[in-house]
Formats: structure tokens, C-alpha cells, sequence
């Protein structure tokens, strides 16, 4: 699988592959960098890499390169404290971090072809974070796949895609495999404004943009929005003000998007090419096709739990009439009270609807033994709330043994790109634990 900068500073040179704070570099200046730092990793094998994300133009360089030199790499959060780095450095057998190459420099390598791998820890909102593993080639897939789609392309005005997602979260690398597939521009967040053609947004940016009135690029013509539950109240909110906003719906395990909906129209729309997805007959949504990763990294082996060739997702849903993908909720997130199954995310959505926009949810169950279970929300919201008036309304709109108990407001250290829903129960039984 040859690397997609290499091919592009041959056929397009010129082109700009990355812009950060204004320093453009052309494919041919990306390429010559990688090649340079491909060359020293080469000298110290194919041993396992991991690097501390923060948003640097040399992280896409470390990166490229690691897996031009048939490293696995592993991206890790530039905000963890030192004790979790530690962990993650340790469960991927490494002892410490590569340092960023920060000047560029230009050399030759005549490794072209993508012979690494990429090890990404799983978001773990169900449990602890699992480390998938994917390909160079199912990352290429993934991008192939989607290319029509999104229309990102190397026309007379190249397309731009903003770099808005880290390189530790999937969304960011897909990003750049999509741009470099399609010798597009990579543009890593510096100010403002912005000539970008594409962005990926989880709904807490897209509220915060709205909140800030800010307008839609000029040149924009999709905005993805993913990687967590959004209230349409804020999709349809988005769109109103111009924002082409379209409904995702992805993981790590599939190297990224799965579907995607129209712009503007409040559905997750139907499955991308090298992708397959069939309902299993209890609900789950399986997946299998080109993208999918190599496996879960335990120890020094790979596991791929497949059933029957397919990946089962452990989450729930449907296809519509129209065959559009219709999300329910995580399989494992089930809980009963009063001999009745409660999915939260069916609680989550009714909450979105009431509460302030912008808000964030997550319903834990908590073990009562007088029921079997109580909801309780662990909510954040930027505006003020009355609870019970909440629940009242609530009380229109679900059966009672369906309405939280109570509610936590989520801390900030607990908030990031996706919530834990096993961290936030831990949270909540501790809150609510007899002194």
C-alpha cells in the first residue's frame, strides 16, 4: 500500500498537503520531511512508538513516517496526566514517548509502501479502553469509500479539510488518510477564520460555534457531526443558520465513518461503499468490509471477535422504509427496573429535548433493591436548569419507572470528546453511596 503523500508529491508537487499558523507545506516538502524521519526510525527497527497529541504539524510528519518504517504507532492524548501516560505506555510496551520533529528537514527514503500499523485506544465508554488496531490499507478503504460522499477532491479550488478532532480520536486520523487519499489540504487550527471546505464537529463544538454566532466558512460545504448522541434541536438549529451539517455514524473498529445523512437532514442515511451492515435479529447493528481494523491488542497477540465474518457492534438499531440507518442505543447499556428493560438512550434523547441546548447526557443505572435499578442522569449544560421541572416534563413523555431519580452534574475532568458511561456510574454510585 504505497503512502498517498508519496503519490502526490509526484503527481501534484505543488499542491498543499498541511497549513498550520500560516506555514504551507506543498506534498512534495511533506514528503521529503517523512522521508527524513522515516530514514532515522528505520535504524532502531520496527519497535512499538507512541507520541503525546497536541495539535503540531510534525505529529502528521511522526506519524507518516512510523508507518512508512513499518512501526506501530500509538497516539496518545497530550492531555492526560502523567500517571495515565504512563499506563497506556505500558500496555503498549513502550517505555516513553517520540519527541515531535518540529523543523523541517528534507531527505530520501525508498520506502514507500505503508508496511506499519496504527494502535488507537477505544474512546472505553462502556469499560476500560480497548487498543484496535488498523491497517494503512483499511484506513485507505475507509477514505476511498466515503470519497464521493464528501466530494473532497483536487479540483481548480482544492478542498480543505480542518483539522478540528485530535490525532489520538479516529476522526482525526481518518481525516488526514481522506485528504492525502484525495491530495486535499490539512489545516490545523490556529485562528478563526478558516478557508476549510470540510470540518468534523462532536455536537459540544457545533453548540459552541452556534453559542458564539459564528457563521459558516465561505468555502464550506460539509460539516460531519459525530461521536456522540446529538438533540435535533441543535442539528436543525445548525442547518437554519446556514451550517452543512450531516448526521455520522462511525467507530474505531471500522476505521471511521460507517453513515452518513444528506446535509441538513436529521438521519444517519445509508451504509458507504466498502462497508456492509445487516440487524441482527435481537437488534444489533454487525458490520464487516474493507475498513474494518485487524483486531484488539491483548498482549503481544491480536483477538478479532467476528461472528460469522461480521464484527457485532454492541449497538442497537434498524433500517428504516428508505433503508436509512436508525441509531437505538449500546446493547450493553441495557438495564432493567421494575421487571421492565430501560434503555437509556431513549431517556438521553427526551432529556436533549428539554433541556437547554447544548446540553450533554448520560443516564447510569444505578442497584436498588427494592426495583433492581434506578436512572440517574449525569447531565452538563451551560445554562441553568430546574430539575424537577424537567422531570415533570419528563413525566408527558415517559413511563415513570423510565424517569431518573435524581440527577450529577458530570465534572469537568470527566468531559472530553466522548463520555464514559462506566466512569460516570462509578461517579454517580459514590455520590449517592450511604456516608
Amino acid at each position: 500500500m504505497r503512502c498517498p503523500v508519496a503519490e502526490h508529491a509526484e503527481t501534484t508537487p505543488r499542491s498543499i498537503a498541511a497549513v498550520q499558523r500560516g506555514f504551507h507545506l506543498s506534498y512534495l516538502q511533506l514528503h521529503r520531511w517523512i522521508c527524513s524521519v522515516a530514514k532515522g526510525l528505520a535504524k532502531i527497527g520496527t519497535s512499538p512508538l507512541a507520541f503525546s497529541s497536541s495539535g503540531e504539524i510534525g505529529e502528521i510528519v511522526l506519524l507518516f513516517a512510523a508507518l512508512r518504517s513499518g512501526h506501530p504507532i500509538t497516539p496518545l492524548n497530550g492531555r492526560f496526566p502523567e500517571q495515565a501516560t504512563k499506563h497506556c505506555l505500558e500496555r503498549v510496551g513502550i517505555s516513553q514517548l517520540c519527541q515531535i520533529p518540529r523543523i523541517p528537514e528534507e531527505g530520501s527514503y525508498s520506502e514507500e509502501q505503508l508496511t506499519g500499523e496504527l494502535r488507537l485506544f477505544t474512546s472505553g465508554s462502556s469499560g476500560q479502553p480497548k487498543i484496535a488496531v488498523l491497517s494503512p490499507k483499511a484506513l485507505l478503504a475507509s477514505a476511498e469509500g466515503a470519497a464521493e460522499t464528501l466530494q473532497l477532491d483536487q479540483t481548480c479550488y482544492q478542498s480543505c479539510w480542518r483539522l478540528s478532532l485530535p490525532l489520538f480520536h479516529v476522526g482525526g486520523i481518518a481525516t488526514l488518510f481522506r485528504c492525502f487519499r484525495a491530495g486535499a489540504m490539512v489545516e490545523i487550527p490556529s485562528e478563526a477564520t478558516s478557508r476549510a471546505t470540510h470540518i468534523s464537529f462532536v455536537p459540544t463544538q457545533l453548540y459552541r460555534a452556534l453559542k458564539q454566532e459564528q457563521t459558516p466558512w465561505p468555502e464550506l460545504r460539509c460539516l460531519l457531526l459525530g461521536g456522540a448522541p446529538c438533540s435535533e434541536a441543535l442539528f436543525l438549529e445548525a442547518a437554519r443558520r446556514g451550517w452543512p451539517v450531516h448526521y455520522s455514524y462511525g467507530m474505531t473498529e471500522m476505521s471511521s465513518l460507517i453513515a452518513m445523512g444528506p446535509s441538513g437532514q436529521p438521519h444517519l442515511g445509508r451504509v458507504l461503499p466498502q462497508r456492509e451492515l445487516i440487524i441482527a435479529s435481537d437488534g444489533e447493528i454487525l458490520v464487516r468490509g474493507a475498513t474494518l481494523f485487524s483486531g484488539y491488542l491483548e498482549g503481544d497477540s491480536l483477538q478479532l471477535p467476528l461472528q460469522d465474518g461480521w464484527f457485532a457492534t454492541r449497538d442497537l438499531g434498524e433500517l428504516d422504509q428508505k433503508g436509512h440507518l436508525v441509531w437505538k442505543g449500546r446493547k450493553d447499556a441495557m438495564f432493567t427496573s421494575l421487571g421492565e428493560n430501560v434503555q437509556p438512550e431513549e431517556i438521553e434523547r427526551e432529556l436533549l429535548a428539554l433541556l437547554p441546548m447544548g446540553s450533554e447526557v448520560v443516564v447510569v443505572a444505578l442497584p436498588d433493591i427494592e426495583v433492581g435499578a434506578r436512572a440517574i442522569a449525569c447531565i452538563h449544560t451551560e445554562e441553568t436548569f430546574i430539575w424537577e421541572r424537567v422531570r415533570a416534563a419528563l413525566a408527558l413523555r415517559l413511563p415513570k419507572f423510565k424517569i431518573p431519580a435524581s440527577y450529577l452534574a458530570i465534572p469537568s475532568e470527566m468531559r472530553g470528546h466522548k463520555l464514559s458511561r462506566s466512569a460516570l456510574t462509578a461517579y454517580a454510585c459514590k455520590a449517592f453511596s450511604p456516608a
